[in-house]
């Protein structure tokens, strides 16, 4: 911009063009720094209109286009404003399709927030929880009927020099094997998972996994192999 003069905030879109949009225009094509000839017979002259004047508020030129377009855009002002000024219904039904493209692309960039946070289940879009098989309520903190679902019972546990072990119910015959997975809660490791290891026995009643750091926390996840599935997890918290 030629002038150092400040543009008020409130100022028209008139005023915006003729103060400080127009200001930008390459006088000269040797300050140019584009390729005017892609086309041919096109140069710098071509695209040069200084005299130009946009449409700086929707005004259609007919009642029956402003009817049309008011069908086809609903509310939406990029819409409106292509329709009125190119008079072409096809071009704001692509504004149109574009900003709903935006705005579904800005609703699944949206982080999920759920405070407090989900106990037993993940947040979703929507900023509720989705509950794991086997709990239920606001913050998935409410236990169904684990038995009936397939969950382990974890029946003990025992934290010894950097170590942890757990021990869960006799299998009843249906379990094929079991899923047993660490995670490292702390938030710098963004829900790490630590190790898993599958076991295809299904006598196997413990798990111990060493080399647990202090100051953190970790949470174990215990589940069954039936058929070809495994099911819902049993979960154990702690702080070292």
């Amino acid at each position: 911009r030629h002038s150092d003069d400040p543009i008020s905030l409130n100022s028209s879109m008139e005023i915006i063009h003729n103060d400080f949009g127009i200001t930008w225009i390459i006088r000269n094509e040797s300050e140019s720094i584009f390729d005017y000839s892609i086309e041919e017979g096109t140069s710098w002259s071509t695209y040069f209109h200084p005299k130009f004047i946009p449409k700086f508020e929707i005004a259609f030129s007919t009642p029956d286009e402003k009817a049309m377009a008011e069908e086809v855009c609903k509310d939406d002002p990029f819409c409106l404003y292509d329709i009125a000024a190119t008079s072409d219904v096809v071009v704001g039904m692509s504004t149109l399709n574009g900003s709903e493209t935006l705005v579904e692309i800005m609703n699944a960039s949206h982080p999920a927030t759920c405070n407090p946070p989900c106990v037993h289940g993940a947040c979703v879009l929507t900023d509720t929880c989705n509950c794991l098989e086997g709990y239920q309520g606001s913050l998935c903190d409410e236990f169904t009927d684990l038995k009936a679902k397939g969950i382990v019972e974890i029946t003990r546990r025992y934290k010894v020099s950097g170590g942890y072990t757990i021990f869960w119910e006799m299998p009843s015959p249906d379990t094929k094997g079991f899923l047993i997975t660490v995670f490292i809660l702390n938030e710098e490791h963004g829900n790490y998972t630590m190790t898993r290891e599958i076991t295809v026995d299904n006598k196997v009643r413990a798990f111990h996994v060493d080399n647990l750091k202090e100051s953190f926390t970790y949470r174990f996840e215990l589940r069954k192999l039936l058929e070809e599935k495994y099911g819902p997890p049993a979960e154990v918290t702690q702080f070292f």
